[in-house]
């Protein structure tokens, strides 16, 4: 699934600048005076290799479990001339990451659109509370279920709709999660993405090469009735992405 949504992610999900300044500003006040931040799932590098530009002086680590993801954000970070961020090709569901860092060793810990391919969500939030230094934050970039409803391609592609709400743990359910170990929000903020088209065969054009996912799992004619539906419901300018941005700290050690 990984591989196939990796081929040119960056374009087929780019941000556009008013929306990634808008992000990575709001994280990198967060993590301006960090020493250490971890990415887990940082897939293409799209929010950490900014993220690394913006933050000279912050070391930054981003974990994959893709190898062709990886190998993008590699020659993202390279083109940009970065020397502040490192890539580590590992399974967020896996103990053996975790075994190669001391508990406290990171100020800050990202989940950027990526909590939803974590196995089991409370063994990966202790892990990472455990990971944390103390004051550290939690970023959670992830769209609530419904949040979900209202996309494009999930109206569209009904199975898709499904397959993000079985996997992906709504974010209110994350606050109370990460509350009962110590956590509370600094910041909870609704992101939207949107890309302008310039005509329907672009949009078809997009949507055949499944940016989100989800849609890896369709082929042929289902898939075909997905597109025409997806068609149907959308202008030029299309809602792409809608998801929360929140950012959590231990208040215990306040």
């Amino acid at each position: 699934m990984l591989e196939k949504l990796s081929k040119n992610f960056n374009k087929k999900r780019a941000f556009d600048p008013f929306t990634l300044n808008k992000i990575v500003n709001k994280i990198s006040k967060i993590l301006k005076e960090a020493g250490y931040v971890l990415d887990l799932g940082c897939g293409s590098g799209r929010i950490l290799v900014p993220l690394a530009e913006r933050l000279p002086n912050v070391n930054f680590l981003g974990l994959d479990i893709s190898s062709s993801m990886l190998s993008a954000a590699k020659k993202y970070s390279e083109k940009k001339g970065l020397k502040n961020i490192h890539f580590v090709k590992q399974d967020m569901n896996d103990d053996k990451w975790v075994g190669a860092f001391s508990e406290k060793s990171f100020n800050g810990i990202i989940l950027f659109q990526s909590i939803h391919f974590a196995s089991n969500i409370y063994r990966l939030l202790d892990r990472v509370s455990k990971l944390l230094k103390e004051n550290g934050v939690i970023i959670i970039a992830s769209t609530s279920h419904k949040q979900f409803f209202e996309l494009p391609y999930c109206k569209a592609f009904p199975g898709a709709l499904k397959l993000e709400l079985n996997r992906t743990p709504d974010t209110q359910n994350l606050i109370l999660l990460l509350r009962t170990k110590g956590f509370r929000v600094v910041t909870h903020q609704q992101i939207e993405v949107k890309i302008n088209f310039k005509n329907r065969e672009k949009i078809k054009k997009w949507l055949y090469s499944k940016p989100f996912s989800a849609l890896t799992i369709f082929k042929g004619n289902s898939f075909n009735k997905g597109v025409e539906k997806f068609l149907s419901i959308v202008n030029k300018t299309v809602l792409v992405d809608k998801f929360s941005l929140i950012v959590f700290r231990n208040y215990s050690t306040l």
